[in-house]
C-alpha cells in the first residue's frame, strides 16, 4: 500500500569553523616517550585526545531533525532509503548519510515471493469434489471471491508435500517502480481427507 512515517534524527553538527588542533598540531596522533630502564627510551604514538584523530578543533553540537521517509508500494524486503548529506559532521571530512533500511514482518495469512503472494487454504474432500468458494481480505482490505472454474476437481497432492495451486492473475504485490503492474496470487489448497468413513456415510441409492 505505501506509505509515509516521519522519523527523528539526532546528529553531530560543526559549530563555527574548524581550526588546526594545538594538540597535535595537526597530525592527529600524540607522541609520548616512556622510559623502560636505564638508557632505555620507548616510543608511543596514540590518538589525539583533544580532536580524537580528525586534526581539527572544533565547537559541535547535536541537531534535531524531522524525516519524512516515503515508503514506495511494492517495496520489498531490505529497500535501503537514503538521506544524503544527513549524517554526522566532522572536520576536513564529507558529511555523510543517513540510510533507513525497510524491514518487511512477516504475515499470518500471506507469504510473498517477489511481486506474487501465497496463500494456503484447507478444503474438506467433498469441497475438492463439489466445488468451493470463500471470500478472502487482501493486504489493501478488499475482499475478493476465490473459486476454482466450473467442474474443476481439486486433485490430491501429486507428491508429498506439495498442494494443488490455483492462480489468480493480477492480485499480487504492485511491481516496484510501476505499481499499477502487479504479481499473481497463488492458492495452495490441500484436502483435508476424513479420518473415519462408515456405511452411514455412503450416498442414498436410488430405488428402482
Amino acid at each position: 500500500n505505501g506509505k509515509t512515517a516521519k522519523l527523528a534524527v539526532t546528529r553531530t553538527v560543526l559549530k563555527g569553523e574548524p581550526k588546526q588542533c594545538t594538540t597535535c598540531r595537526g597530525r592527529g596522533v600524540v607522541v609520548q616517550m616512556r622510559q623502560i630502564g636505564p638508557g632505555m627510551v620507548q616510543q608511543m604514538q596514540s590518538r589525539c585526545p583533544d580532536c580524537n584523530g580528525s586534526c581539527y578543533s572544533v565547537k559541535t553540537a547535536k541537531e534535531r531533525n524531522v524525516l519524512e521517509v516515503v515508503i514506495d508500494k511494492g517495496a520489498s524486503h531490505n529497500t535501503k532509503l537514503r538521506f544524503s548529506g544527513m549524517g554526522n559532521e566532522s572536520p576536513n571530512a564529507e558529511t555523510g548519510d543517513v540510510v533507513f533500511v525497510v524491514q518487511q514482518k512477516e504475515h499470518a495469512t500471506f507469504k510473498r515471493k517477489g511481486a506474487d503472494l501465497l496463500v494456503q487454504r484447507d478444503i474438506a474432500l467433498v469441497e475438492a469434489l463439489t466445488g468451493f468458494e470463500f471470500v478472502l481480505e487482501h493486504l489493501d482490505g478488499r475482499r475478493i471471491v476465490i473459486k476454482p472454474p466450473a467442474g474443476q476437481i481439486v486433485r490430491p497432492e501429486t507428491m508429498s508435500g506439495v498442494p494443488h495451486v490455483m492462480c489468480v492473475p493480477d492480485e499480487g504485490m504492485p511491481r516496484k517502480g510501476n505499481p499499477f503492474e502487479t504479481g499473481r496470487l497463488f492458492v495452495l489448497v490441500s484436502i483435508k481427507f476424513p479420518e473415519h468413513y462408515s456405511r452411514g456415510d455412503e450416498p442414498a441409492r436410488a430405488r428402482a
